[in-house]
């Protein structure tokens, strides 16, 4: 047996070098170690479907339900790689660009391309488990279309809403509330569908629920909700109260609070536990900058000294309206109001001998064009 020790879950962009290899590693252990002719990462996204988990959503399970999803496969991870720990995705860094979806997350260094066929990065052709839903062209590839503009129901007024990230006002709502029942669907609508913006947003697998665990960025998105809970409950709920408060309604029988935990051996109740954070994993939160700080935890943030709040930094490329003379740029600045290579660099690469430019069937993405005056235009 395993000798398990207390998992501190980061931001995915505050792992060292070190810790993301051993992740990508663990995770594509995952998706190649078999089962009866099933990966192990698809097992796990069996268990997510509605006929394996007919309450893991719209309703008070939601929350622990997958509280438990996510410790199952962090241990998953472990038996890979003992020292890994489940990140987290914090959204609300990207949200704040003037393009989130030009962030470094999705670059070769971190989640991959994130537009069209996963070509580039940790998870680049992976196969999935199904055919993509909704799709018009057969696809069973791992697939996104990050920011693709799209709609989804807003449950809490019948509407039709933007997908999007969640802000800092967000988490506000969230750690406000008073007790369980205002974060449950039956009561207040506002968290659950509030996650599953993020999810339109991503597009793609992440899409439709049914399907969403074949994109590695669900367990981060969903660690972050998670991160999101246990917040209210540190802030709102005496331990005691964390362990016993639920909602009055509950949508239907599953949600009940002694129900099964479908397809678990537990109890819906058990998702409530405080064992799960004082002895399983707790959370690192990201260090903000400040007037007298003014620097971030990553190589993959900078400080926005106009919010005073650290960001993702932007791929080359991408788009930096508006931040022109900052940090804003990973490995690249901020001129003309697109991420550029540096004078300097642009110099040293035309007295380079000439090679012919890679190709490959990448659908959407984005690459930046420099002509011989240095000027870069997005393609």
């Amino acid at each position: 047996k395993r000798e398990t020790t207390k998992s501190i879950r980061k931001e995915i962009r505050m792992l060292s070098a070190d810790e993301r290899e051993k992740l990508w590693r663990a995770m594509n252990a995952l998706k190649s170690t078999t089962i009866d002719n099933i990966t192990v990462w698809d097992l796990h996204t069996l268990v997510h479907y509605p006929d394996s988990a007919p309450g893991a959503h719209w309703g008070p399970a939601f929350l622990p339900w997958h509280r438990e999803f996510l410790r199952q496969f962090e241990v998953a991870l472990q038996n890979e790689e003992p020292s890994v720990s489940l990140p987290y995705w914090d959204s609300t860094l990207d949200q704040g660009l003037p393009e989130p979806s030009d962030s470094v997350m999705w670059s070769d260094e971190l989640l991959g391309n994130g537009n069209g066929y996963v070509k580039t990065g940790p998870f680049k052709n992976w196969d999935t488990n199904v055919l993509m839903p909704l799709s018009q062209i057969p696809v069973k590839k791992l697939y996104r279309q990050v920011a693709i503009r799209m709609f989804s129901l807003n449950e809490s007024t019948g509407g039709r809403e933007q997908d999007r990230l969640m802000t800092p006002r967000d988490i506000e709502w969230i750690t406000s509330r008073k007790n369980y029942s205002q974060l449950t669907f039956c009561h207040d609508k506002t968290f659950e569908s509030m996650h599953g913006l993020s999810h339109v947003w991503v597009g793609g697998f992440m899409f439709v629920i049914r399907v969403s665990p074949n994109d590695p960025m669900f367990y981060l998105h969903h660690a972050f909700v998670d991160y999101l809970w246990e917040q209210f409950r540190r802030k709102q709920q005496t331990p005691e109260q964390r362990e016993t408060q639920w909602a009055k309604d509950t949508c239907n029988s599953l949600h009940g609070y002694d129900e099964q935990m479908k397809p678990f051996r537990l109890q819906n109740r058990d998702g409530l536990s405080n064992q799960y954070t004082t002895e399983w994993y707790d959370y690192e939160p990201v260090r903000h900058c400040n007037a007298s700080r003014p620097d971030c935890d990553s190589p993959y943030y900078w400080c926005d000294m106009k919010a005073w709040r650290c960001r993702s930094k932007v791929v080359l490329g991408g788009n930096c309206t508006g931040f022109e003379g900052t940090a804003i740029c990973y490995n690249s600045t901020c001129q003309s109001s697109r991420c550029q290579l540096p004078p300097r660099l642009l110099q040293s690469m035309r007295s380079r001998k000439s090679v012919d430019p890679p190709s490959g069937d990448y659908v959407w993405t984005k690459t930046l064009l420099i002509d011989q005056n240095g000027k870069g235009s997005v393609q």
